[in-house]
């Protein structure tokens, strides 16, 4: 029997014309959620790894920096996370607080106050040299096991369209250098590009907005 011809690749398919503003919507979540959206390459385009670094220095982990400026040092958000969604040629940043009523627009604001300064001056050197590393063990660690090989090799032939992917992607992290960070932000990570989307709680919490109003006038 003859073998049947393979699926074609999943895509990410976005179109960017679609949320042109603030879209509200009204959710189960307790407190509001402000999200910042940013339409970008996908895993088979050149800048893919320098996304990947910009974003590990964003929002891996709470050594990142939007979570140390929103939750440790300026507290606008009581929780920060963020996610990149790749797909082979089409890609989505998401970078969402959770914070308490009328703290969106300071939510955004300090977002993009953050990438004005990646645009303009790249990552700090500690930055730099830590996301890198961070992606390079991730990727070691990853295929340190058979399974993780395995789903390595899956996702890269799934993903990028190629399997081969896995022996080059190291190469293509430790080639990014400051000049294509700043390059690949200013391309990608500006306000013609961003789309927020803000999630409203059903049931509105007296306290809860009350905290926030004082919040947003003292900070």
């Amino acid at each position: 029997i003859p073998s049947a011809p393979p699926p074609a690749p999943p895509q990410l398919d976005f179109d960017s014309t679609q949320v042109k503003a603030w879209s509200p919507s009204v959710t189960e979540v307790p407190i509001p959620v402000t999200a910042c959206a940013f339409y970008t390459k996908g895993a088979r385009h050149r800048d893919s790894a320098a996304l990947q670094l910009i974003f590990e220095s964003l929002a891996s982990g709470r050594s990142a920096r939007l979570w140390k400026k929103l939750v440790m040092e300026r507290r606008l958000a009581e929780f920060f996370a963020g996610i990149h969604l790749v797909g082979q040629d089409n890609a989505v940043m998401i970078l969402g607080g959770v914070h308490l009523p009328f703290m969106s627009g300071k939510i955004k604001t300090e977002i993009l106050r953050q990438l004005d300064t990646i645009r303009e001056q790249g990552l700090t050197t500690a930055e730099f040299v830590k996301v890198k590393n961070q992606a390079v063990s991730k990727l070691i660690f990853e295929q340190y096991s058979a399974t993780g090989l395995a789903t390595s090799l899956g996702q890269a032939e799934v993903v990028r369209g190629d399997y081969q992917y896995v022996n080059q992607v190291l190469t293509a992290i430790e080639a990014v250098t400051q000049a294509d960070i700043m390059r690949v932000a200013q391309t990608y990570l500006n306000e013609k590009n961003l789309r927020i989307v803000y999630f409203k709680p059903k049931k509105g919490m007296f306290l809860a907005a009350v905290l926030g109003l004082f919040k947003s006038i003292l900070m």
